[in-house]
């Protein structure tokens, strides 16, 4: 009959062999950059949604436009989040809060396949 190596046997835990896996290693791998993303971000405030929005949409088309001027596409850009975000504040002694203005975000997403370009401009 065999015997399974995972049943205990008689032995008590301090007579049990001590088990141990070690590993050790070191790698490197090196490769030509083929593609960068960069993510900026416009974020505006304003007491009403209307005005925060506007503002938030005049600011990030004038990031667009600089963009555009450095020689990135359009279409290279592209919106990887849009937020808009009620802003409270809370009075401890009434124990409420109360709408005081409203956040936008607006993060705009570049990638390009002329990672060169991003280092000479930065």
């Amino acid at each position: 009959m065999t015997k399974n190596p995972l049943e205990d046997d008689e032995q008590t835990s301090s007579e049990k062999p001590l088990r141990t896996i070690s590993v050790c290693g070191m790698g490197k791998v090196q490769a030509q950059v083929d593609l960068v993303i960069v993510i900026l971000g416009v974020q505006t405030e304003a007491e009403s949604a209307r005005v925060a929005l506007d503002e938030n949409n005049t600011k990030t088309q004038a990031l667009k436009e600089d963009l555009e001027g450095t020689g990135i596409p359009e279409e290279n850009m592209q919106t990887q989040r849009f937020q808009l975000t009620p802003k409270y504040s809370y009075d401890d002694e009434s124990d409420t809060q109360t709408l005081v203005g409203y956040s936008v975000l607006n993060m705009i997403q570049c990638a390009d396949k002329q990672p060169g370009f991003y280092w000479r401009t930065a």
